[in-house]
């Protein structure tokens, strides 16, 4: 930006392109959600829904974690269940949840991770190393026994008490043959379990069922078996549909239950799915708040579908 002799500010055309393109993509968001709209939608997608079998599971969770160091034998479970139940969301509320303690030095006492597919062994040691505050101890296939022996040492020492590793499925692969001792990765953990006296719990997709596979060692120390699941259309999940339909001032949902028909097309659109359900009843309370209502006609409810789920979905909507 650079003035003349009459006092005007000049641009220079690669700036005031660069404005005019800013102000046509904010005004192209503004068409299309009000920053009220994104407000009440942001409430429905961040709301933790305690149901039943969450707040069971969050049990499992502590007893894994209170009894890794009060036991000799390992302690460790598996927590499958297929996309969009709320696996990771568990996890994150579980660390997010857990009491001030004296159980641990540092921090919470709980280590998390996610494995990523095709990952090495080494770049798992490596991102252990690195969630425990040793980022410049790079692991090669040179020095790979050293530092894994050094990680498992920092664990110990910083009294980890359980380790939750997301993503876990990434372990099984595609092949169903049965292995003698497992991987790289799976023995590591079993050695996490044994040697640090470390709770090991895995949470990953359905496919976590053939974890004997792969490794029947981890599993047979792995005790907890546990499933998250979709729902079906019952008590539990007219519960969690009440627990996420908003009732306030600007937006009243709560009317939507009271008709079966709409309570059994909800449930059709979710698919019995958390994650489903609450992309549309976010993008229904946005539509509803830009249209100025506050309770959605069919209008909203059509509009919702197509914008959370998009067009090629519509034929299977149930709001046609």
């Amino acid at each position: 930006m650079r003035s003349n002799d009459y006092g005007f500010d000049l641009t220079e055309p690669e700036e005031l392109e660069v404005d005019v393109g800013r102000r046509k993509a904010r005004e192209r968001w503004l068409a299309t959600y009000s920053a009220n709209a994104l407000r009440h939608g942001a409430m429905i997608d961040n709301a933790v829904v305690q149901h039943h079998r969450f707040t069971e599971l969050v049990g499992s969770l502590d007893r894994m974690f209170l009894l890794s160091k009060e036991l000799r034998q390992p302690v460790g479970g598996v927590i499958g269940g297929n996309a969009g139940v709320g696996k990771t969301t568990l996890c994150r509320y579980f660390l997010d949840a857990l009491p001030v303690h004296d159980l641990a030095e540092r921090g919470s006492g709980v280590l998390y991770m996610r494995l990523r597919r095709g990952r090495s062994l080494a770049a798992v040691v490596q991102r252990i190393l690195g969630l425990l505050n040793y980022p410049l101890f790079k692991v090669s296939n040179a020095n790979l026994d050293a530092r894994r022996s050094l990680s498992i040492d920092a664990l110990r020492r910083q009294k980890i008490r359980l380790l939750l590793v997301d993503e876990g499925h990434q372990m099984i692969g595609h092949s169903k043959a049965k292995r003698d001792d497992g991987t790289s990765i799976s023995e590591y953990f079993r050695e996490i379990m044994d040697e640090a006296q470390i709770a090991v719990c895995i949470v990953g997709g359905i496919s976590l069922s053939e974890l004997g596979n792969v490794d029947p060692y981890l599993q047979s120390r792995c005790v907890v078996n546990e499933v998250l699941r979709d729902f079906a259309l019952d008590d539990s999940w007219l519960s969690l549909v009440q627990s996420l339909m908003p009732s306030n001032d600007a937006l009243n949902f709560k009317q939507l239950q009271s008709s079966r028909e709409i309570r059994e097309a909800i449930h059709k659109t979710a698919r019995g799915n958390l994650r489903r359900l609450k992309q549309y009843l976010a993008e229904l309370a946005m539509a509803t708040v830009d249209a100025r209502k506050s309770t959605p006609d069919s209008a909203e409810l059509k509009l919702a579908f197509q914008r959370a789920f998009g067009s090629e979905e519509m034929p299977s909507s149930p709001w046609r």
